[in-house]
């Protein structure tokens, strides 16, 4: 079944779309200082999901991580990841799977293989 329900987590709805159906497969989100330097690596990681036939959703509304998750999560987008400042510092990247909530680090070299595994 590829269309879930809505599902109520934390008082919060949840669209549960199968992950091949979601508008958007990943959102990008942001939290740092360096906001130039997280803009060319948002530029970067856009376009390499882009290549992979992936779409991006990326917004710099200046809200909590927390909030963009939960917003995240009533769109059904399966994914988010988070560039901040240790992204400039060692390359990691912090993956969150809406499904699990779970948070991953991944290499930013690795992300668009990491991300792919997952729809297909």
């Amino acid at each position: 079944m590829f269309l879930l329900d809505i599902v109520y987590v934390f008082f919060f709805k949840v669209l549960q779309l199968h992950s091949c159906l979601a508008p958007f497969h990943v959102s990008l989100a942001s939290s740092g200082s360096r906001t130039r330097e997280l803009q060319e690596v948002w530029k970067y990681v856009t376009r390499e999901l882009q290549g992979g036939y992936l779409q991006v959703l990326h917004t710099q509304d200046g809200q909590s991580l927390e909030t963009h998750f939960n917003r995240n999560d009533q769109l059904g987008i399966p994914f988010t990841v988070v560039v901040n400042d240790n992204t400039l510092d060692n390359g990691a990247v912090s993956v969150r799977n809406r499904d699990t909530t779970l948070k991953e680090q991944v290499h930013i070299t690795q992300l668009k293989d990491s991300l792919l595994r997952y729809f297909r």
